[in-house]
Parts: structure tokens; sequence; C-alpha cells
């Protein structure tokens, strides 16, 4: 929970710091540094949606979680403010 995936940076003639994120099944080659593209012929040169690896959480979110967890208050009250957060109130 919390995981850094990766770090953006503005490099070459970008505008703005940004990141190219994708998911694509690979497989292991004979040799330790080769990888096969799995689907390569799904229409999409092998990327899949990551979308279902995701649970709607940010970072932020994560570590406000713990903090409303740690929180000297009682079970109810700590029920209320994880439902808030998960609804976006």
């Amino acid at each position: 929970m919390g995981d850094v995936l990766a770090e953006s940076d503005n490099t070459g003639l970008s505008t703005g710091p940004h990141l190219h994120f994708g998911l694509k099944p690979v497989a292991k080659g004979e040799q330790s540094w080769i990888w096969f593209n799995v689907e390569q012929k799904n229409g999409y040169l092998g990327a899949i949606d990551p979308l279902p690896y995701f649970n709607g959480l940010y970072a932020y979110d994560a570590f406000t979680l713990r903090d409303i967890l740690k929180q000297p208050i009682s079970s109810a009250q700590k029920v209320l403010k994880l439902l808030q957060l998960f609804r976006g109130a």
C-alpha cells in the first residue's frame, strides 16, 4: 500500500513533468536479458488495460488511510472517516 511505482521528470522536448505508463505481459527468454511480448498482436502492440490492477486509491489516500487507523478515536468514528475517504467526500 502506497508503494512508489515510478517517478516522472521533464526531459527532451516535453513541456512538463510526465510519465508514460503501460503494462505488457511478457515471457522470459533463454537469456536473462531477453523478454518476449506475449500479446503483440492484440491491437495495442501488446499493451493491456491497467485499470483492473488498481484499487482506486492514490498514494496520498493510502497515507490518509493509515493515519485514520492510527487515530485515538472509536471504531465507529474510524469507519465513518473511511467511508468519507472511499466516497470522495
